[in-house]
């Protein structure tokens, strides 16, 4: 994921709503949103867009747990409960 400070996050973010405004079941512009969000630590929108992706396309689940964006997430009760840890 090229996310690397707050100002490409920021953009990232904002170029993900655009092409989700276009096709809303776009799977991967969720997952990747959800990763810009846990790495700009916040919690709720991250696993909020994770959702989306993994009820979209179940192979984020297995993705999201060995993705290194999300080890702060980890431990949370929501991301363990949509990740199925």
């Amino acid at each position: 994921m090229p996310c690397c400070n707050s100002d490409e996050n920021k953009e990232a973010i904002a170029n993900f709503n655009r092409a989700l405004k276009v096709k809303p079941d776009y799977a991967s512009a969720h997952y990747n949103k959800a990763s810009c969000y846990a790495l700009q630590g916040q919690t709720d929108l991250a696993l909020e867009s994770l959702q989306k992706a993994i009820d979209l396309n179940s192979k984020y689940r297995k993705e999201a747990k060995a993705d290194a964006n999300f080890s702060e997430l980890s431990r949370d009760d929501w991301f363990q409960e949509i990740t199925g840890q």
